[in-house]
């Protein structure tokens, strides 16, 4: 596995020494208030030069996260810590919001882009979107086979990343509502402020009988260790971990450096570090259920119990590894000139950089012994984070006191490093701005349906659209286009929330895309598109993205989790808002049905909470994933921002959707 990137979290400045000092060959870290781990230390701003300048120095590549999901109010701010980063030399930004492509492609020129976690990226088809349209790299879902990194790999020209270690999210990244919709809806896990819901506990029920109770939700960590070469496909291993410490950060690191290396680790310090429950989960393999990936406890154990005393040895031995940070040196060549009576000149060099100055004083004839080869060679080397290789020398037997020599390799050095920094310097373009222009429309109803009985109803009430669930739609297609024929009504399949592979059907007007991997099938057909709330649709400017770039598009649902205000003015004619829903709170491939009732397909199974709140289960057999439900239908207040309002039903009545549909229609 040599040559592999090991890519390590910095929480903080002392974390990302902690990396460095222990291997990394990359680091990522965010700002104070533009990444996904908000509740971190996280790198200040006014510390963000000295830490990319001391990265370059010790050849360790620096990724910025900026991957969360921004208000539009919020853009300029953020552009801001960006432009800080690039022109100070940040090898790549990790985001995850599609209003963000453009916009720094735009103003900063070579930027390099690596798609997060939170885009989703389950598929082949979901990553060559991501190519498409220039990332360099895609961080893989954690769900995925060991035999679908390897597809993906096959298919994919840009990196991959791989999670190796850490925290496991129970939903698919970036599918995740449940924190946004808990609490007081201040935490939402798009926006970085995720408060953990799924680490509490919950009781699986069925008709009012309890069949599992205790922590249903909550995953091991992942420790993949021992099992690296399986990971062979990827470009890019990455230990999850910006909330641990910087001894966690020292040990995790240290253990995989050593594994890559083919050298033997210590793993009972990745155990007495952390652990989730007493034991770890490997990966997900084509193997399901995965309840043995669960956790029946969010404490650190040992693997056969009792909670782990904190560690002061183990701490205190991780401290030290990072105490000093000369290390990982770059390489320069050396000549030097000691003639008698000429100044000394001492030349340092790479591939881009050239340094001569010679010394104040002149080199005198020896009394005695001369200064030899070996002497000069001693007192050069003190270079810090610059080591010598190759010297060369053209000289005679000379004489200078070695306060001469030291003084000679300490302006070099300096002008060397400052020149050595300055290269990584980049300059940004003037920042792009958006069109503050409104197009005029007629705001028009669209209703998703699940069953034949309220397609019935719905249709009554001649929607511009029906979104038919994709189960129905399959089912029905004659039928349903025959209907909405008769009502001059668009019919849409809404395609399901992971499917991967598309066969368009000429009886349907258009589909509901919920992946990048649907879009990037769907792009080159003659079919209308609607983009659902799943593709991180949070502010204008994502949606202008899909708007400049597919075409037959017909409308972008914007995000359940922001209410559309004066800022989408410029892109209101195609935007969407969902106003009566029951959104998936979290879709997840550790089915509670599966894991815990032996996987039951019956319906009727439910999560109950700790304040007897249910959540219901939506099960997806066929690809053995679940939907967990909120308890109550979403409301929103329609905007005049927005051309499209969709009413959403699951599992109404059509005496309930008639009471819906009145009161928007009637009023």
């Amino acid at each position: 596995m040599k040559g592999k990137e090991l890519l390590a979290p910095a929480g903080s400045k002392e974390a990302l020494y902690a990396a460095v000092a222990n291997g990394a060959s990359a680091v990522y870290f965010g700002g104070k208030n533009f990444s996904a781990r908000a509740s971190a230390e996280n790198i200040a701003d006014e510390d963000l030069l000295e830490i990319l300048d001391f990265c370059r120095l010790k050849k360790t590549k620096t990724y910025v996260a900026v991957n969360v999901n921004y208000k539009d109010t919020e853009f300029h701010q953020l552009l801001e810590f960006v432009k800080i980063a690039y022109e100070g030399g940040a090898d790549a930004f990790i985001v995850c919001d599609f209003g963000l492509i453009d916009l720094l492609k735009k103003s900063f020129p070579d930027i390099e882009l690596h798609a997060s976690t939170q885009m989703f990226t389950a598929s082949a088809y979901d990553a060559l979107f991501l190519e498409k349209f220039g990332f360099a790299r895609v961080n893989l879902a954690r769900e995925l086979s060991f035999s679908q990194v390897q597809e993906i790999r096959e298919k994919l020209h840009i990196e991959i990343e791989c999670f190796v270690h850490g925290a496991i999210c129970v939903c698919y990244s970036g599918r995740c509502l449940m924190s946004a919709f808990f609490g007081d809806g201040k935490k939402s896990g798009n926006r970085g402020t995720c408060a953990q819901p799924c680490r509490l506990e919950y009781e699986l029920c069925k008709g009012g009988k309890s069949i599992h109770s205790g922590l249903t939700l909550s995953t091991k960590d992942m420790c993949a260790i021992s099992i690296l070469d399986k990971l062979q496909p990827a470009d890019s291993l990455k230990i999850e971990g910006r909330m641990k410490s910087a001894e966690y950060v020292a040990i995790v690191t240290d253990s995989y450096t050593k594994a890559l290396k083919g050298e033997s680790y210590d793993e009972d310090a990745l155990y007495r570090i952390y652990n989730r429950g007493g034991s770890f989960t490997e990966y997900y393999t084509a193997k399901k259920p995965f309840r043995n990936m669960m956790s029946a406890s969010n404490k650190t154990e040992y693997p056969q119990g009792n909670v782990l005393p904190y560690d002061n040895l183990l701490h205190n031995n991780a401290k030290k590894s990072y105490a000093k940070i000369g290390y990982n040196p770059t390489e320069v060549s050396a000549k030097i000139r000691a003639r008698v009576g000429e100044p000394l000149q001492l030349i340092i060099y790479n591939d881009n950089i050239t340094i001569s100055k010679q010394s104040e004083e002149i080199a005198q004839a020896p009394k005695t012994a001369p200064v030899t080869h070996e002497i000069i060679r001693e007192h050069l080397q003190k270079m810090g984070d610059f080591v010598i290789g190759d010297i060369e020398f053209d000289s005679e037997d000379i004489f200078v006191p070695v306060s001469v020599i030291n003084k000679l390799r300490r302006d070099v050095l300096a002008e060397f490093q400052a020149q050595f920094l300055k290269n990584s310097r980049r300059r940004s373009l003037p920042i792009d701005t958006i069109s503050t222009d409104s197009v005029e429309f007629e705001q028009k109803i669209t209703v998703y349906v699940s069953n034949l009985e309220q397609f019935k109803t719905a249709i009554k009430y001649n929607p511009y659209i029906i979104y038919a669930d994709y189960t129905l739609f399959v089912k029905n297609t004659q039928y349903l286009r025959e209907i909405c024929n008769a009502h001059g009504t668009l019919l849409f399949a809404a395609l399901p929330y992971l499917t991967d592979i598309i066969e368009t059907d000429d009886r349907v007007d258009g589909y509901l895309a919920r992946t990048t991997g649907q879009l990037y099938q769907l792009m080159n057909t003659t079919k209308r598109i609607a983009i659902d709330y799943t593709m991180n649709t949070f502010n204008s400017r994502a949606v202008g993205f899909f708007m400049e770039n597919i075409r037959n598009l017909t409308a972008v649902s914007v995000s359940v989790e922001i209410v559309p205000r004066e800022n989408f003015a410029p892109v209101a004619h195609m935007c969407e808002q969902i106003v009566y829903a029951k959104i998936p709170l979290m879709i997840t491939a550790q089915c509670p049905v599966g894991n815990y009732a032996d996987c039951d397909k019956n319906k009727g199974y439910y999560l109950k909470d700790r304040k007897g709140k249910h959540l219901d289960i939506i099960c997806d057999c066929a690809n053995c994933v679940a939907q967990i439900m909120p308890p109550d239908v979403i409301r929103q207040k329609p905007t005049k921002y927005t051309r499209l309002l969709r009413y959403q039903f699951t599992d109404e009545s059509p005496k309930i959707i008639d009471e819906v549909l009145k009161q928007v229609i009637y009023v």
